[in-house]
């Protein structure tokens, strides 16, 4: 790692970007499968809101399907918004990632704020693709409920 500038290239950014984009799509669209695909083989997924932690792409499709089947058999749609994306090299191959997710939930009544939180990832870069290798959501009232 001597010759390690601490940069991140504009190719990787981009490739990050559109793998936080991709996501939001995959989720929102019912693409489970797709979802899961986003994270390494035994990428992991920690949500305090659904108190689960899901490993392994089995286990993260399976939590995408539920999570998009509830919002569903209430009349809702969920959007996705990664924003605020501040990213950290630590290895050309491994980036550490802290952004702002809002989800929104629309029905035929309108559209609202379903909740906000922070997302807090470990990337790996696994044959030329970047993949969340872990990530923890922490929703933006448990950092109120804290102080």
């Amino acid at each position: 790692m001597a010759n390690f500038s601490g940069v991140i290239t504009v190719e990787d950014r981009l490739a990050i970007l559109d793998m936080f984009a991709r996501q939001s799509h995959c989720i929102d669209g019912g693409d489970a499968a797709g979802w899961a695909a986003t994270y390494a083989v035994e990428g992991s997924f920690h949500s305090p809101t659904y108190k689960l932690t899901a490993t392994g792409r089995a286990a993260l499709t399976e939590f995408a399907e539920n999570s998009n089947a509830g919002a569903r058999s209430r009349g809702e749609q969920f959007r996705h918004h990664v924003s605020a994306i501040m990213l950290t090299p630590k290895t050309p191959t491994e980036v550490t990632s802290v952004s702002y997710l809002m989800i929104l939930a629309t029905t035929l009544d309108g559209t609202r704020v379903d909740r906000s939180v922070r997302m807090f990832d470990d990337l790996v870069k696994v044959e030329g693709e970047w993949l969340v290798a872990s990530r923890t959501v922490l929703r933006d009232d448990a950092e109120l409920q804290a102080k």
